[in-house]
């Protein structure tokens, strides 16, 4: 072969090299500027705000897994792969959590925390976690660490929030939500939350205020319309309160939230009288929500209020059978047992309500009441004056009080367990009737 042959092999074959070198240079580009949309597409899903996705479970994060996967496999930069990897574990974790697998939640937070160290993001998803598993303090510790990355991250504002309302401490929980409710002023989730925070501090007009709302914002919160409804029935205002709950009704998706909605109706039809309209809500609730005491004691007290003990007798029982753990259960199978002259069963309800519940007043007081109708003055007495101790605000055990010395033939100590029972409850008809009896002489 020709000198001159060898060299146009020679320069056809760079050609040939330089146009594959360049054509898979283009192609790099091409997908890397693919996967770089992709890890865009999915940080938007992740990072949506309050108003897209109010919880954590609700971010778009099964197509945020798929577009991290397809992102990695198109090839990413070096410098990128670590974060890229380390949001896809996020992501991950994020998809555990909406499946309520939190083993599988924890494994892939662990990973993401690995890769990206800890951000305020995964100090938030770490907080809902332990909280998901009743954890407060360590819940409490994630969301604090988070506010310290960034303490005006709606996300961590809204857990510190609902994690002081958690722990008992509504002006803590306040402070967190009012603070957000300025940053993101449009989201109904955050005012249905913020209402609760009002609500748990006394100041009942806000809290209806705040429900109100998160209603207008968003018409198809469910939950704002119970919590709505709820502050409607305690402001006495059970047409509306009812009229509230049917719309959340109209959103219900699940056969918990229908059982919801229907029990707040029917507690709003109860208090309108609408008896039959009530009891059909609640019986519907109990089959909706076979665990839950809730409907079964509304369905008690509908048939107590009415004088029908042995039925409101069948449905509290059915309530202590659902959860022998909540301790209204046992309080109204006792406060029943009491009025159907079952003494000796009424106490024992009551003995299992304070087991579960030891400074449940309510409980002391009905004891006392059994034990004084068995004829144990001296056992109630100290009922009573525990129940009093417990709830200083309570007239209840101070009208008792009155009966115990009056039996005593102790009329100076009766008059002042009325008079103390009248501070207590002004439109006492019971306290006001024996002050104003005539002195026995």
């Amino acid at each position: 072969m020709s000198s001159r042959a060898v060299l146009a092999g020679l320069v056809a074959a760079a050609i040939l090299l330089s146009v594959s070198l360049a054509w898979r240079g283009v192609e790099r580009v091409r997908r890397e500027r693919e996967a770089a949309a992709l890890v865009q597409k999915a940080d938007a899903r992740l990072g949506a705000g309050l108003l897209e996705a109010p919880a954590l479970d609700r971010l778009q994060a099964s197509t945020a897994r798929a577009a991290l996967s397809q992102a990695l496999e198109l090839g990413v930069s070096d410098d990128q792969r670590t974060h890229v990897e380390g949001e896809l574990d996020y992501a991950r974790a994020i998809e555990a959590l909406e499946e309520g697998d939190l083993p599988k939640a924890e494994t892939a937070l662990d990973s993401a925390r690995a890769r990206l160290g800890w951000t305020a993001r995964l100090r938030v998803l770490a907080g809902t976690l332990a909280w998901r598993r009743t954890d407060l303090a360590e819940a409490t510790l994630h969301a604090n660490a988070a506010l310290s990355l960034a303490p005006d991250d709606p996300r961590a504002l809204l857990l510190s929030g609902a994690l002081a309302l958690a722990r008992g401490e509504p002006k803590a929980a306040l402070a967190a939500l009012e603070g957000l409710a300025r940053r993101v002023p449009k989201s109904g989730y955050v005012a249905d939350r913020l209402g609760r925070a009002r609500e748990a501090t006394g100041d009942l007009e806000g809290a209806e205020a705040a429900y109100r709302d998160a209603v207008r914002l968003n018409e198809r919160d469910l939950e704002a319309w119970i919590d709505l409804g709820r502050a409607l029935r305690a402001a006495h205002q059970p047409e509306l309160s009812k009229t509230a709950f049917s719309t959340a009704l109209a959103a219900a998706h699940t056969p918990g939230e229908e059982a919801q909605a229907r029990l707040g109706r029917g507690l709003a039809a109860m208090d309108l009288g609408l008896a039959d309209a009530a009891a059909a809500d609640f019986q519907r609730a109990a089959d909706l929500a076979p665990n839950d005491p809730a409907p079964a004691l509304a369905l008690g007290d509908l048939y107590l209020r009415a004088r029908r003990i042995d039925e409101a007798l069948v449905y509290y029982r059915e309530a202590t059978d659902r959860d022998g753990q909540d301790p209204t259960a046992w309080l109204k199978l006792g406060n029943a047992l009491v009025a159907d002259a079952a003494l000796d069963d009424a106490v024992r309800a009551f003995d299992k309500a304070l087991a579960l519940a030891p400074d449940l007043a309510a409980a002391h007081n009905g004891r006392g009441a059994a034990l004084m109708h068995a004829g144990h003055p001296d056992a109630a007495r100290k009922a009573f004056e525990r129940a009093a101790a417990l709830d200083p605000t309570d007239a209840n055990p101070w009208l008792n009080l009155g009966l115990l010395d009056e039996a005593a033939h102790d009329e100076a100590a009766a008059r002042e367990d009325w008079r103390a029972a009248l501070a207590r409850d002004p439109g006492s008809e019971v306290a006001r009737a024996k002050l104003d009896a005539p002195a026995a002489r």
